[in-house]
């Protein structure tokens, strides 16, 4: 199980692309499960299978 907590939140628009494909590749190559915590919403439909969020301090679910 891979933990990430906002991993791309400070870096740049070709960074931040070129971390991401890179996170999404070795998660699938491995077949690995992903905790990816951020507060981008477009980030999290980028690499989410699930989406858990946290509303109201209520955990909901979302398939993808």
């Amino acid at each position: 199980m891979l933990c990430l907590d906002e991993p791309l939140s400070a870096l740049d628009e070709d960074t931040h692309q070129e971390i991401s494909e890179l996170i999404q590749r070795i998660t699938r190559e491995h077949d690995m499960t992903t905790l990816h915590i951020t507060h981008s919403r477009r980030e999290s439909e980028y690499f989410a299978d699930v989406l858990l969020c946290l509303r109201d301090g209520m955990v909901s679910a979302e398939k993808r």
